[in-house]
């Protein structure tokens, strides 16, 4: 009747109702359960009972809006441990539908996982996020269940480790053990390995079928069976190392291939052609052998350029103990080359004296012939020099300096004009040689203008005492002189390959290396880069015909790996050049002094078989370690005082890019070689003067041999 006193009435009991609104608020809530009644009922010190639910009336009754605080206490806690249960309920659902990605490897006819990164990603968040969660004073009611959780995780990422290092490990020795060869020789690895891959395969066909991560890690000693699949494979790697070792002691120029490539010589024994690819690596000139109709006998040698050597004394690679022992048949190879290299340098010398000189040169192989034009373009100023006969020698070199060039203009086969190229790049240097001695009036052959020049004496077997053991030597030699120093020349086959322009520079740079050599040290030129460093330690390893292995130095470079190469080097007397040696991280080069030195003390002593680093090898003496430098340069360290004084070092600043173009022109049949010498250099130092400075522009020594080449 009266519709404002309803109104009011109802005003006044919905205000009267708000004053229970904090009460209502605190405990409607998804987080308060009924956990939280029975603690809050405890604290009011009530007994209350919940079985048939509980109503605002009941609790109204019992004053708990004067405690309102002790319910918003509760209730906050509630809410606090609601969240920590819907963060880890959260994490479990991104996981369910994560998937391991197993994709099929190769003709293996198993798989390997492929792409981790966002397991691994989620892995480190989620530990992250759960140990959060356990580090919260609010985990009690979800304690276990988080601990569960983290240890599930913890599981899935040790899981995982191993996993992908089994997994590197079963990739790299996969192909190595499918190999029968490998499997004869090394039975105990091969068993450890089938019973990893047995594991492997088995393994990778139930995640195949099934890839769920959280199913995959409830697969039984999962984790237990990859870490020990893991020290096996440890254990294989290193046998498999120590096998490859003593394959490297027996055959010492497999040092300077890799792992990889020894592994797939030594897993294709059965077939020796297999070694074809990598003979370039363990021969300076041998770019491959030539074998008989059944692969059994090497019959001769091959170089890069095609040219052709026949064996005096054919190896037989399936004979005795050779047979599936490639590294005993290459020790063969290597010695016949040798034994070959100097009988025939032996009768290329006899010949030379019976042949008309331009007949001469093309009959021979090109390291015999530039070899004996040395040993006779010596003996010849020697005599001239002490007959006083200077003036028709310098006559008689120009008179065969032409009749070489006439011929190169000739119609030759590519091997005798590459032949022709080296040997007038050699003369016209000799020819300067013997004109400047003329010039100087020298009257004697050991004035020091003479003996400063780097001559070659042939020594038939009986005629010297050989200087390493004390003893007459067996086999003909050649020595390599300049001043007082001298070396054996080597034999190594260089094959028919290009020869450096010697120019003021280059001489002296010899000078210090030999001297240094003859001294038991190493050589050490240092300059600018493009001015000759590698390509002058290099020409004179040919000329003394030596290997000479050039090492590309990095901050990467650890003692391990730097000691590898010197055991080749000091086993199989080979020269090596480390390029850039100061961009060698200074601990390093610390470790490799000692390393040094205890090669270059083991020739001094006249050593046959020294220790190094806990190994025991042969000694070659005409072994040497060379590096080069580019000092100044950003990211390049100091050498280290003790490491210095193992070298002796060497200037090289500037070339003379004039000489170099004349006798480069020269050897390819060029008359006027000065004067088109002269332009090529001035139009390069114009362009450096003239032109902007860019990162692309060079008009350096590189440059200059690119136009010559093309010339």
């Amino acid at each position: 009747e009266n519709p404002q006193l309803v109104a009011k009435a109802l005003r006044d009991d919905i205000q009267q109702f708000r004053a229970n609104m904090p009460v209502i608020r605190a405990l409607c809530q998804e987080a308060f359960q009924p956990m939280h009644f029975s603690l809050l009922f405890d604290e009011l010190d009530r007994d209350m009972d919940m079985e048939e639910g509980l109503t605002l009336q009941q609790l109204l009754e019992i004053n708990i809006a004067d405690h309102i605080e002790v319910v918003e206490r509760i209730s906050a806690e509630a809410q606090k441990q609601h969240g920590l249960k819907t963060a880890l309920a959260s994490m479990k659902k991104e996981w369910k539908p994560m998937e391991l990605e197993a994709v099929a490897y190769k003709e293996s006819g198993t798989f390997v996982i492929k792409g981790t990164d966002m397991i691994q990603a989620l892995l480190d968040e989620h530990i992250v996020k759960t140990q959060t969660i356990r580090g919260s004073p609010f985990v009690k009611p979800i304690e276990k269940e988080v601990k569960d959780w983290e240890v599930k995780l913890l599981y899935i990422q040790d899981l995982l480790e191993q996993w992908l290092m089994v997994q590197r490990s079963w990739l790299y020795l996969e192909p190595i053990f499918g190999s029968d060869d490998i499997q004869r020789q090394k039975p105990n690895e091969a068993k450890r390995f089938q019973q990893v891959n047995m594991l492997w395969r088995g393994t990778m066909d139930a995640v195949n079928e099934n890839p769920n991560v959280l199913d995959v890690s409830d697969i039984e000693n999962l984790l237990a069976s990859f870490t020990d699949a893991n020290k096996k494979l440890d254990a294989i790697q290193k046998n498999l190392n120590d096998y490859l070792e003593t394959k490297r002691l027996s055959f010492p120029r497999f040092f300077f291939l890799s792992n990889d490539e020894l592994l797939m010589i030594l897993s294709q024994t059965k077939d020796p052609t297999a070694v074809q690819p990598h003979m370039g690596k363990c021969f300076e000139g041998i770019s491959n052998v030539r074998f008989n109709t059944k692969n059994e006998i090497i019959e001769a040698m091959i170089s890069v350029e095609g040219e052709i050597v026949e064996f005096d004394l054919p190896v037989n690679v399936t004979e005795g103990e050779k047979k599936g022992n490639v590294e005993m048949w290459l020790m063969e190879v290597q010695d016949t080359m040798i034994d070959c290299l100097t009988k025939i340098t032996g009768k290329c010398l006899v010949d030379y004296a019976q042949s008309d000189r331009t007949k001469w040169v093309l009959e021979w192989p090109g390291q015999a012939v530039i070899s004996v034009d040395n040993i006779y373009w010596t003996q010849e100023v020697a005599s001239a020099i002490d007959n006083g006969k200077m003036e028709d020698y310098v006559k008689q070199t120009a008179v065969q300096l032409t009749g070489l060039v006439n011929l190169v203009r000739g119609d030759l086969s590519k091997l005798g004009r590459q032949t022709l190229g080296s040997l007038v790049t050699i003369d016209v240097h000799n020819r300067d040689v013997v004109g400047d001695l003329h010039q100087k009036k020298i009257a004697s052959s050991k004035e020091f203008d003479w003996i400063s020049q780097m001559r070659y004496y042939w020594r038939p077997a009986g005629s010297i005492i050989v200087k390493e053991t004390g003893k007459p030597n067996t086999v003909d030699k050649c020595e390599v002189c300049i001043i007082n120093a001298m070396l054996y020349y080597g034999f190594e086959y260089l094959g028919n390959s290009e020869r450096l322009v010697i120019t003021p520079l280059t001489d002296r740079c010899y000078r210090t290396l030999m001297g240094a050599f003859h001294l038991y040290y190493g050589g050490g030129p240092e300059g600018p880069a493009g001015t000759g460093k590698t390509e002058s330690t290099k020409d004179l390893a040919k000329a003394v015909a030596v290997q000479c292995v050039v090492f590309n130095c990095s901050d990467g470079l650890t003692y391990i790996a730097m000691g590898k190469f010197f055991k080749g080097i000091a086993s199989s007397g080979a020269w090596c050049c480390f390029d850039e040696f100061n961009r060698i991280n200074l601990e390093v080069l610390s470790v490799v002094s000692s390393q040094v030195q205890a090669i270059q003390f083991a020739i001094r002593d006249k050593k046959q078989v020294f220790l190094f680093e806990g190994t025991e090898i042969r000694l070659i003496p005409s072994c040497a370690v060379n590096i080069t430098m580019n000092p100044g340069y950003a990211g390049r360290s100091e050498l280290p005082d003790n490491l210095k004084a193992l070298f002796r070092p060497c200037a090289m600043m500037v070339p003379d890019y004039i000489l170099i173009g004349e006798i480069v022109l020269y050897s390819y049949g060029f008359e006027n070689a000065k004067v088109l010498s002269r332009k090529a250099v001035g139009s390069l130092r114009l362009g450096s003067e003239q032109l902007s400075s860019q990162e692309h522009y060079d008009f350096g020594m590189r440059a200059l041999k690119s136009i010559l080449v093309r010339a």
